[in-house]
């Protein structure tokens, strides 16, 4: 389980507390999984909550239609706890609510290609998925940034400048052919049960581009740290 500061946990919390008084769910005995980006709860029933940051709204709704999507595909991944409307936003944050998992450990990298070989084969579906475009969330948290000397800021904001350029060259490319991305495909994003079953999660990322951009993450891992076990 990660926690992040006190103040973190009790914010969620209290939003979480309003949340569930909303959709009449039961909060009684909750436990903080993980404080992070997303604040992920367990609650009775077999139910987990997701709370985003602040102005998540709109990327909650985008995952809870995904989701449904990849249910009517048959492949395996998270799932909205039925008969709930949501997302449900408290003070900013949007709040989902999802069936919980069976016992499980982390993927592995064949368990992720297995899933996203099914993934990628598929339609696009009948709502919007924005284009890939992988700078935005890099310059947002370089705008955020409060330890990073002004040099080195600087020299981060043009050297994200090159690698836009040449992502942009990258993929004119007629040979990159276009399909549904998970966006975020590394195997911490896949978890699998003691059946065989493995899942996608996280799938607020979403989008749509070359499907080598779902490669990137085992590339770096394999090519850079030499990490990558194979099953």
């Amino acid at each position: 389980m990660t926690l992040a500061p006190a103040d973190s946990v009790s914010v969620s919390r209290r939003v979480l507390f309003d949340a569930s008084r909303t959709l009449g769910l039961d909060t009684e005995g909750a436990e903080p999984m993980r404080i992070a980006e997303n604040a992920i709860w367990r609650l009775p029933g077999k139910l987990v909550a997701r709370i985003s940051r602040p102005g998540g709204t709109p990327a909650a709704s985008r995952e809870i239609a995904v989701a449904n999507w990849l249910a009517g595909h048959g492949i395996p991944a998270v799932r909205p706890a039925p008969g709930i409307a949501q997302p449900v936003t408290i003070d900013g944050r949007a709040v989902t609510i999802w069936e919980e998992l069976p016992p499980h450990r982390d993927g592995n990298v064949g368990e992720a290609a297995y899933l996203l070989k099914a993934l990628h084969a598929l339609p696009e579906p009948d709502f919007d998925l924005e284009p890939l475009e992988p700078f935005g969330k890099i310059r947002t948290r370089l705008d955020q940034a409060k330890a990073i000397k002004e040099t080195d800021l600087e020299w981060l904001y043009s050297y994200t400048d090159s690698l836009e350029e040449a992502w942009l060259r990258l993929i004119e490319n007629p040979g990159l052919s276009r399909c549904v991305l998970h966006g975020d495909a590394w195997v911490g994003n896949v978890a699998a049960a003691e059946d065989g079953t493995a899942y996608l999660l996280d799938l607020d990322s979403f989008t749509v581009g070359p499907r080598e951009w779902d490669l990137t993450s085992t590339a770096v891992k394999l090519t850079s740290t030499s990490n990558i076990t194979q099953h």
